[in-house]
């Protein structure tokens, strides 16, 4: 049971480490977010961060 809870928490702890969020500015100044790269308008990739 108590590697059962121990692996449980590795999958929390793994799943959260690896989230990234993208920043970028666009050309009228407003700041964006995603956590999608794909959502990024290929204008902005270069420049995200």
């Amino acid at each position: 049971m108590k590697k059962l809870v121990a692996l449980l928490f590795s999958f929390i702890f793994v799943s959260s480490a690896s989230a990234a969020i993208y920043k970028w500015v666009d050309k009228e100044g407003v700041v964006n977010f995603t956590d999608d790269e794909s959502r990024v308008p290929s204008a902005y990739r270069s420049k995200i961060e």
